[in-house]
């Protein structure tokens, strides 16, 4: 999928010169000019273009032929996916059934680029709960439509400053995207997901592809996870979901030691099930201290839904329909300024005790947002097995029986 960023600059000097020739004649015959080069991508050329009449600015997106999407695609997404927190393109000219130009609204940037501008690099602590739950609710919104993202990451959120002085944070970038129709037919076909450093266990294990709608489901969350916890931090957690990273193992041991700890927590298993002194609280620091959680305690609760969406066992995954209500109702008593939020799975009151958990010395192999770009995905092995998917509460989650990484 072309990773073309559709964002417009806040002041026009950041702007490259538009070329004098834009190729073919569809703006001209549309009514808009061309402004500005904007970016580009393998799908094609992305500029900043003015209608004539209007002066209205939009991003206008010129197709490569062999790039083209299906005109019969792009159609069922704007019918589908009218949210306010979903960008779409919008096909203006059509030719042999493929899209060759499109329009979207005209963003300020996405939030890769927001973060990078910020000191520290990366989000606030109320852009962390706006991105939470903006996010959630427009994927959740394709969800209940049928259409799955498949390629979330931070370059494909984008970002407007509202009159409040909020952000309006929208998911763009459908070219990856499935439709799963009634009958168990997608559209397109390929179920390749897009990015690999934002894949799940379960899709790595399966070189990118998926097997069916709920496991769809769960890349989604999955990879809203691992890009809230990129943009909260500045950095990304590990390099790939896999046991041969250090980053990542180390938090699927204590993903799994969570999970067991709140379980004794709960009467649920003997002492001897966790290692001595491993309370939930220490557990839910190390991880904290592991991936570089920036917030203080009080946003132990978002830290927590976060985790959520990084269950290891797809199966036991929740959806982002479910933890829609759920980051919605933490936005808004953030915004609110209430004082505590206590985490979903914390007794209130209960101190976290911040413990070490990588001996000094260890190779960390996560790369921050400012550095260079992800290194090739290692080659992926293929499985062909199928887990079901049982849909739970969100609260549910970590009581459920706890997955040994293998």
């Amino acid at each position: 999928c072309a990773m073309a960023t559709e964002c417009a600059p806040k002041a026009a000097s950041d702007l490259r010169v538009a070329p004098t020739k834009c190729p073919g004649t569809a703006p001209t015959k549309l009514g808009y000019e061309i402004k500005a080069l904007l970016g580009s991508g393998t799908e094609g050329v992305i500029y900043v273009a003015a209608h004539r009449d209007t002066g209205r600015h939009i991003a206008l997106k010129i197709y490569r032929d062999a790039q083209a999407p299906l005109v019969e695609v792009l159609r069922l997404q704007n019918q589908e996916l009218q949210h306010e927190c979903i960008l779409l393109n919008q096909p203006v000219v059509e030719k042999e059934g493929r899209i060759k130009v499109a329009i979207s609204d005209l963003c300020e940037q996405d939030l890769l680029d927001m973060v990078q501008k910020q000191k520290p690099a990366r989000l606030t602590r109320d852009q962390a709960y706006a991105l939470a739950a903006q996010s959630c609710s427009g994927l959740a919104h394709a969800h209940e439509e049928g259409w799955y993202h498949l390629d979330l990451k931070p370059e494909n959120i984008f970002m407007n400053t509202a009159e409040n002085g909020g952000l309006q944070m929208r998911v763009a970038d459908w070219g990856c995207a499935t439709k799963v129709m009634p009958n168990g037919d997608c559209i397109p076909h390929s179920k390749i997901c897009g990015t690999a450093m934002y894949w799940p266990p379960e899709v790595i294990a399966k070189g990118g592809r998926t097997s069916d709608e709920e496991s769809l489901s769960a890349v989604d969350s999955w990879s809203l996870g691992v890009t809230i916890l990129t943009l909260a931090t500045g950095r990304h957690p590990w390099d790939y979901a896999i046991k041969k990273d250090e980053q990542f193992r180390a938090f699927a041991l204590l993903r799994r030691e969570l999970t067991e700890a709140l379980r004794q927590k709960r009467g649920k298993l003997s002492d001897a099930a966790t290692p001595k002194g491993a309370s939930y609280a220490q557990v839910l620091a190390k991880l904290k201290k592991l991936l570089g959680w920036p917030f203080n305690n009080s946003a132990d609760a978002l830290f927590t839904s976060v985790l959520m969406l990084l269950e290891i066992d797809a199966a036991r995954r929740p959806s982002l329909t479910a933890m829609r209500p759920v980051f919605q109702r933490l936005h808004a008593r953030n915004s609110a300024r209430i004082s505590r939020v206590v985490a979903p799975f914390a007794e209130e009151g209960e101190k976290d005790v911040l413990c070490g958990l990588v001996s000094p010395g260890t190779k960390r192999r996560h790369m921050d947002l400012t550095g260079a770009s992800c290194p090739p995905a290692p080659s992926l092995p293929e499985d062909g097995g199928k887990r079901r998917r049982v849909e739970r509460h969100p609260t549910q989650y970590l009581s459920s029986q706890s997955t040994t990484l293998s």
